[in-house]
């Protein structure tokens, strides 16, 4: 397809970022050779590739899967001819082979559900911006439009694509283009088509009728979102329960008996049998289980945008000093240079030293500490200062709903402007917000400048120091509202007032209804898992020990007593292939960890939505507790435990 310049233009300005590498592999493949999919699967492939607007083809989704298998296997085969590969290992990437390709086949499919979940994050501020356009200007081509200056994201991008369409005559007017974008939205979120069908009819209804649908327009999408969301609620208590079990009480069953099992099997099951279950297949599982049930949870509302704040850049990296005078520290390098300090340390100290000693094992604890801070040093790092500035825009939004009420209804009983502005000033002193009201004043007394210039002036307005791409949108309807008088200013404020406190009354709600299911896994996270683990490891160095003295015991009084005794432990046990207890901390260890991010990110994601911050700082804070709580429990349960069988064994073998 021949795009113009100015489409490649437009699309590079605004289309997110999903896939590049992907779409670059598939336009490679299909210039090498074109498999043909069957006409079903090319829709199903060509309909989720136009939802989120991938660079491909089906045919070139199909030949790039083709091509790896055919590649892989290739490789594969030779590599078993020279005789470095066994049947098994053949038989095994085989099986990869067939369904990495077939992950590459569907990846459209994938990607097409999260384009869906960060779009559905703007759902609801997308119809609450066209419905307070439309109660100002009962325009559609406005409203649209409105929203797409001040949506971001994978919705944002649709709404300015659609007016593009439009522009350039793909569609005749907004009302056929605003249908159209229907089909795509109907069978992920019924009230959003229903909101934009009201906002059409709407159009053609006296004021009267038009206000009522426009103001159902808002109630069926926060009630069809809170509804979608009780059901979601009580359908997330069988995945914790399904997570509890899976992810923290089999492993556990297993690790009780995994010593055992590798000292009297040890030359059936090794490390690395132990390395692939445990921190490869079983995280893997949990993950994808997970990623499901995230998957299917409905819209609610999208992160705070930070992008017009001033400090936002480098707002991910540590900054050192105060002052003018400030050092970026950057997060990444920083938290790479950590890990490796600390867990070089460790490998240093544990390599040496006896392999059944408790001292040995909370030495190689030192390798799990060193991951933990590094990952902890990057997700606070990152998240820390950007959560930070997300918490002030929230906590002014929050407050901009109270001010806006209070300076509407000061206009709605005639004061002037400047005299509505102070006294509503002085009825919200105790908001942050207030300081909007005051600039405002004073850049309108001081500076004779326009309401609408006190606010969004390039030098002094403002809005400059209140960041936030809400309050600048809704101030832009309340702006050109005091044009058209101060009735009509009045009236679009009480009604920002009116659909922003519906919204946070929602948002409560989804939280409440979240509270107790995330306050469970929450639990299982900072305590139970790291409690657990530390526990599993403790026992099993204890339970090798045992092993360990009870040999060395028998084999001394055989030969102090000089009869020849039948000693069968020699005969059944394999030390020389057993996995010691440090290896086994190290594997429990760096499951530890990779169950605390998977929790992590599934409780915001049950929470919040997609919130990339929250998500870094929440396991920050799990990995914080939970190392800490880990070494605090394997090495009390490992002290006391150990010490007091041993003694009971020297009595029992004295006696």
């Amino acid at each position: 397809m021949i795009e113009s310049k100015e489409y490649i233009q437009f699309k590079n300005s605004f289309k997110p970022r999903i896939s590049t590498f992907y779409e670059k592999l598939c336009n490679n493949a299909e210039r090498i050779v074109v498999v043909k999919p069957p006409e079903d699967m090319r829709q199903k492939l060509q309909k989720a590739i136009d939802f989120c607007h991938l660079e491909a083809t089906p045919e070139g989704c199909l030949t790039l899967a083709v091509l790896f298998i055919i590649g892989f296997l290739a490789l594969t085969t030779a590599i078993f001819m020279i005789g470095l590969l066994q049947i098994m290992h053949v038989i095994l990437f085989i099986v990869f082979a067939i369904g990495f390709g077939y992950y590459i086949m569907v990846y459209p499919y994938h990607v097409a559900k999260s384009y869906r979940i960060k779009a559905s994050s703007d759902i609801m501020l997308a119809i609450v911006y066209m419905v307070v356009s439309m109660k100002s200007t009962p325009n559609l081509e406005n409203a649209v439009k409105f929203a797409a200056e001040n949506l971001t994201g994978p919705l944002g991008f649709d709404f300015k694509k659609l007016l593009w369409d439009v522009e350039v005559g793909v569609y005749t007017n907004v009302i056929s283009a605003l249908q159209v974008f229907e089909d795509k939205w109907k069978e992920n979120n019924e009230e959003f088509v229903k909101s934009i069908d009201l906002l059409i009819n709407s159009l053609y209804q006296a004021q009267e009728k038009r206000d009522r649908m426009l103001d159902e327009a808002i109630n069926v999408i926060l009630t069809g979102t809170a509804d979608r969301m009780n059901k979601y609620a009580r359908d997330l208590v069988l995945p914790t329960i399904a997570l509890h079990m899976i992810g923290i009480i089999l492993p556990v069953l297993i690790m009780v008996i995994f010593p055992m099992i590798t000292i009297f099997l040890g030359g059936f099951v090794n490390i690395w049998s132990l390395v692939i279950g445990y921190d490869v297949v079983m995280p893997l599982m949990l993950y994808m289980f997970l990623q499901n049930i995230i998957q299917s949870r409905p819209v609610t509302f999208s992160p705070v945008d930070i992008s017009d704040h001033p400090e936002s850049q480098d707002a991910d990296n540590f900054m050192l000093g105060s002052g003018p005078v400030k050092t970026i520290m950057p997060t990444t390098p920083t938290a790479l240079l950590v890990a490796a300090i600390v867990s070089i340390i460790g490998i240093a100290l544990f390599v040496y030293q006896p392999v059944f000693k408790l001292s040995t094992v909370i030495s190689s604890s030192l390798v799990i500490i060193g991951i933990s801070l590094g990952i902890i040093v990057y997700c606070y790092g990152k998240s820390y200062r950007v959560l930070k500035i997300q918490e002030e825009i929230e906590s002014v939004e929050k407050e901009f709903d109270e001010a806006i009420y209070q300076l509407g209804y000061r206009i709605s009983t005639g004061a002037p402007l400047e005299t509505a502005l102070k006294n509503s000033s002085e009825n919200i002193k105790q908001f942050k917000i207030k300081g909007l009201f005051d600039r405002c004043i004073s850049n309108m007394e001081n500076l004779s400048m326009t309401f609408e210039r006190s606010l969004f002036d390039d030098a002094s307005g403002a809005l400059k120091y209140y960041p936030s791409k809400m309050i600048k949108a809704m101030m832009k309807i309340v702006a050109e509202s005091v044009k058209k008088g101060m009735n009509v200013a009045s009236e679009a404020m009480l009604t920002i007032h009116k659909y922003l406190r519906n919204m946070h009354y929602t948002q409560e709600k989804i939280e409440d209804l979240l509270e107790e299911t995330v306050s469970s896994l929450k639990f299982n996270a900072y305590v139970l898992v790291p409690a657990i683990c530390g526990i599993v490891v403790a026992m099993s160095q204890i339970v090798m020990s045992i092993m360990v003295i009870l040999m060395e015991k028998m084999q001394q009084t055989q030969g102090v007593t000089g009869v020849i005794n039948f000693n069968p432990i020699p005969m059944i046990v394999d030390f020389k292939n057993t996995i010691s207890p440090t290896e086994l901390q190290l594997v429990i260890g760096i499951y530890f960890i990779e169950l605390s991010v998977i929790m992590g990110s599934f409780i915001i994601a049950a929470s919040y939505g997609e919130n990339p911050v929250k998500k870094k700082y929440l396991i920050s804070k799990i990995l914080i507790i939970g190392i800490v709580l880990y070494i605090i429990t394997m090495v009390m349960i490992g002290s006391v435990f150990s010490g007091l069988i041993e003694s009971i064994i020297k009595l029992g073998v004295t006696t």
